[in-house]
């Protein structure tokens, strides 16, 4: 029985050998249990997809070992408070409550935030400012601070929102003519501050061609090895003030019928001033070559100054234990996104865990199956190949049939 086997099993093993991965690296080892942020550097970027699907970590027991793919953001808005010096505090009884805030950056603003202790009361209020602490000018008349009551601390914070002023002095008064004052702890005001997220530098080699022709300049780059480009930042010079319009392209192949036509994608569009550098953010591109093309109009060509090219830093996080060794393998550029249960925990997981690294990424050498690698790329020897595995299959199911047909009759 073992030799009607011998088919399947080598089905099997062909089957084995397309999982196997084109690029492996070694993961740093992890000091302790925990969560890591494992980083995917612009040196592996030839053999992830533009997905980022096609990677596997796996263990020493050859298990894969779940994670979830997290990337930075390009740019977040992150709203900071910011506390006021509160120079003078007074309270004339049966009269108000005075509150002095220093501003001495003369920051541009349009609201302050005061810190109350809860109170079932309501308060009518004005605001001025000032640039020298003595002469006062009208930001607020009027306004009400009513029933400060939060259910779940004994403080509230409240809001004053207001014309946007940049005096160094603001005046608060709340009128205490009818009730007691209110516990004012502190103030202050809430400022957007915008962050970049954080890039990697792609310094894979690259050849960088620059071309003038038909009153337009051609900054043409290219990689050795696929990258993933996210962003590029560009400075040129030439006449003391100048500002071009300009896009940024990319070279692919499509099949139309029977043949492979190459054309030109525009990616992105972009402005180039004098005395800047110009941020131009792409939408995640897997590319060997970009083409940025600037219009002079009638204008002298411009020349480069710097151009930079950046991948847009993303990570595997995953759970990993101390002292084990863990391999990281890129798979078919097709492979899709695996599914692990980690995904319905991403709020349990640590914002910041260590960031650690895959090195030593080299390509899987494939394993030969024959000696002559042109015999299997022949497509009609293939199919003959594979119509004389059904036809054996065949026969040993036809010769099996036999078998156990005649050993029924041989037993009645």
């Amino acid at each position: 029985m073992k030799r009607y086997l011998t088919p399947a099993f080598l089905i099997l093993s062909i089957a084995v050998y397309a999982q196997e991965f084109k690029a492996t690296g070694k993961l740093e080892t992890p000091a302790q249990d925990g969560f890591y942020k494992i980083l995917l550097s612009p040196q592996q970027a030839q053999y992830i997809n533009p997905a980022f699907a096609n990677i596997r970590v796996i263990d020493s027991k050859k298990t894969e070992v779940p994670y979830i793919l997290k990337e930075e953001q390009p740019e977040y808005v992150r709203q900071q408070f910011k506390e006021y010096e509160m120079l003078e505090k007074k309270q004339v009884k049966g009269a108000y409550t005075s509150i002095k805030l220093h501003n001495p950056a003369k920051a541009s603003i349009n609201n302050i935030s005061l810190l109350i202790k809860n109170a079932e009361v309501s308060k009518s209020a004005r605001l001025s400012g000032s640039d020298d602490g003595k002469s006062w000018f009208a930001v607020k008349e009027n306004f009400t601070l009513s029933y400060i009551n939060n259910p779940s601390a004994a403080n509230e914070l409240r809001g004053i929102e207001f014309p946007l002023t940049n005096y160094e002095y603001y005046l608060l008064e709340i009128s205490d003519s009818t009730t007691s004052p209110i516990n004012i702890l502190k103030a202050g005001y809430y400022d957007a501050a915008t962050t970049q997220g954080l890039y990697s530098e792609i310094t894979d080699s690259f050849t960088l061609a620059t071309e003038t022709r038909n009153k337009q300049t051609f900054l043409k780059l290219a990689f050795g090895s696929p990258q993933i480009i996210d962003k590029l930042e560009l400075s040129m010079k030439g006449a003391p003030f100048f500002q071009r319009y300009g896009v940024v392209t990319t070279t692919e192949s499509r099949k139309v019928k029977k043949h492979i036509e190459t054309y030109e994608r525009v990616l992105a569009e972009f402005v180039i001033r004098s005395g800047q550098t110009t941020v131009i953010n792409l939408n995640t591109i897997k590319a060997t070559n970009l083409t940025l093309r600037i219009e002079n109009d009638d204008n002298p060509a411009l020349s480069i100054n710097e151009l930079h090219s950046y991948q847009l830093n993303r990570y595997l996080v995953a759970w990993l234990t101390k002292n084990e060794s863990y391999t990281v393998g890129f798979g078919a550029e097709n492979l899709s996104s695996p599914s692990y249960d980690l995904a319905y925990f991403r709020d349990s997981i640590p914002a910041n865990p260590q960031v650690i690294s895959v090195n030593d990424v080299k390509p899987v050498e494939a394993v030969a199956v024959s000696t002559d690698t042109q015999f299997f790329n022949n497509k009609t020897i293939t199919w003959i190949a594979i119509g004389a595995v059904i036809l054996l299959l065949g026969i040993m199911s036809l010769r099996l049939v036999r078998e156990t047909n005649a050993s029924q009759n041989r037993e009645s």
